[in-house]
């Protein structure tokens, strides 16, 4: 997969045989993908510690001067093939994540099955289940064409209606949260800010959080019960809380053009009527 003939050769052949149902080969080509990006994304994490290092230590802006850029960058790392492939296939992966009713019989609607806790319409399936851990982790390589991907696309804003969709899936639950905490956790390290503008901003995550809660309250009082993914959505709750405190210890402000400022700038947004203080002091506190 180093190789850029095979990697888009792999790839494609994942795209031809998907027809969401469940087999091995899919299952196992999403898997062998998945495996091979934390590979990737570490080397590439590297290259990008190194090039900032050169950014620092001021060899890149020596090298400019000198009509070198392109060495420069060349030697602190580019971009693996296998992530090019993958990104031109990003959109077909997204679309691929919406979710779909199980067909009726005859064309008679949807036809519920039994779960954990009731029934269901829409089945998730074990192929897309390897799909969202192969695109989570795709998310995390940190290079800016990337992160336009993922911007332009609304991938994290996918991933959280997936979340919701599929109440009791929990290990999809663990896959998305843990994509969403590490990117809060990598605020300040951002290479483009443009992915928070749409998680935050755009889809507006703390307002679907903060309706999140009222639903399941609502919900609790006929069902007595929490919905399924609630232990997840406080983690990620938490989270984002957390980095707010981080960043205004740092003395940021609410803006547009960082990562924090587009944060606390989304903390503004629903707080007119201080709900999201009301959320963090009386809910979660």
């Amino acid at each position: 997969l180093d190789d850029a003939h095979h990697a888009k050769l792999v790839v494609n052949e994942l795209i031809n045989g998907w027809d969401f149902t469940e087999t091995d080969g899919t299952r196992a080509r999403l898997q062998v993908l998945s495996r091979w990006l934390m590979w990737v994304s570490h080397n590439l994490m590297v290259s990008e510690i190194e090039k900032r290092q050169l950014e620092d230590s001021g060899v890149l802006a020596k090298a400019v001067e000198g009509g070198q850029k392109d060495e420069a960058l060349a030697q602190a790392g580019e971009m693996p093939p296998l992530v090019k492939v993958l990104l031109g296939a990003f959109k077909f992966f997204c679309d691929s994540l919406q979710p779909r009713e199980s067909p009726g019989v005859g064309g008679g609607g949807p036809v519920p099955f039994k779960t954990t806790y009731g029934t269901a319409t829409m089945r998730i399936g074990r192929v897309r289940v390897e799909l969202i851990d192969l695109m989570c982790r795709l998310v995390t390589v940190p290079h800016v064409d990337v992160a336009k991907a993922v911007a332009d696309s609304g991938f994290m804003g996918t991933c959280f209606e997936v979340l919701l969709n599929f109440e009791w899936c929990n290990i999809v639950h663990a896959k998305i949260t843990r994509a969403i905490v590490a990117m809060c956790n990598d605020v300040n390290n951002s290479v483009s800010p443009d992915v928070y503008r749409s998680f935050f901003i755009e889809f507006d995550i703390l307002k679907k959080i903060l309706d999140v809660y009222v639903t399941n309250s609502e919900r609790r009082k006929t069902r007595h019960y929490e919905s399924g993914y609630m232990g997840h959505m406080h983690v990620i709750a938490a989270s984002i809380v957390e980095t707010v405190k981080i960043l205004r210890r740092q003395g940021l402000e609410p803006g547009d053009k960082t990562a924090g400022e587009i944060i606390l700038q989304a903390v503004e947004n629903n707080n007119t009527s201080s709900e999201w203080t009301v959320f963090v002091d009386i809910t979660l506190g």
